[in-house]
């Protein structure tokens, strides 16, 4: 939800980048770089420990965690081609997986 709030009218449920969109590398973005991916991926995970639900497990391996990863390449390949400092910032943050620390 903090990502959602930070990007402000940049924030879109489809991937196509509008007028107002702008490259956010701080906040939640400066240590992962899809924090709402990373949100949704932890829900479900959380979800199916806390119940504890094996199908949800399941289907969060084999159902969200592709369509996730497929969302996050196509994001990507969008941002790559709007915004050329996109490509150090991919380099230094991972996508989904927070590293805390130095890199």
């Amino acid at each position: 939800a903090v990502g959602m709030w930070r990007l402000g009218q940049s924030y879109r449920l489809g991937i196509a980048l509008f007028v107002v969109a702008t490259l956010m590398p701080d906040g939640g973005f400066r240590l992962v770089g899809t924090p709402m991916s990373f949100g949704v991926v932890g829900c479900h995970l959380g979800a199916a420990r806390e119940l504890p639900s094996v199908p949800l497990l399941i289907l969060t391996a084999i159902v969200l965690g592709p369509l996730t990863l497929a969302r996050i390449g196509t994001e990507e390949a969008s941002l790559r081609e709007a915004f050329a400092p996109y490509a150090d910032y991919a380099r230094r943050i991972p996508a989904l997986v927070p590293v805390i620390g130095s890199r």
